[in-house]
């Protein structure tokens, strides 16, 4: 950028200096250079606001096509204890997987085992899921577990900048 001004200075100061005699054809490639960098400095700041835009509306309609998809099977039994309900999109940043535990199995949860050695189990299995590479444009991976009467049990979050 700074490049650009400094081409849109010399070309300016060029230009100011056609008066002087033998300078017609330097001030009109002066010119032609003055126009070329006087539009790169109205296009190249556009373009760097508007390309991420778009490229995080295309990663937007790609999520919810895959949020389609995936809710299309579900709810699917995971095993005998965990019903995967849904994945859906919340606040517009953190992707949420509903997750159901039996009643026999929230009986039997230590809450210091939990956080202790299951949690961290979770998260290394969150590593594994396909919407975890939507961590990389931004997004929050969340893991919501539920009792069968709907009590909110644990919520456990991942980021990108989680990585291992």
């Amino acid at each position: 950028m700074l490049a650009i001004l400094a081409g849109f200075l010399s070309a300016l100061y060029v230009l100011l200096q056609k008066r002087v005699a033998g300078y017609r054809s330097i001030a009109l490639v002066a010119l032609i250079g003055l126009v070329i960098n006087g539009l790169c400095l109205i296009v190249l700041p556009i373009a760097a606001y508007v390309m991420p835009e778009v490229q995080r509306k295309q990663h937007r309609e790609q999520l919810d096509k895959d949020l389609l998809a995936m809710n299309g099977f579900l709810p699917q039994q995971v095993d005998e204890f965990t019903r995967f309900d849904r994945v859906n999109l919340v606040d517009g940043e953190v992707i949420e997987v509903k997750l159901t535990l039996s009643d026999a199995v929230l009986a039997q949860i230590d809450p210091e085992l939990w956080l202790s050695q299951t949690v961290p189990a979770i998260q290394q299995a969150m590593r594994t899921f396909p919407f975890y590479a939507y961590t990389d444009q931004g997004y929050q991976l969340k893991y919501s577990y539920y009792s069968s009467s709907e009590e909110l049990i644990s919520e456990i979050y991942l980021t990108g900048n989680e990585r291992q």
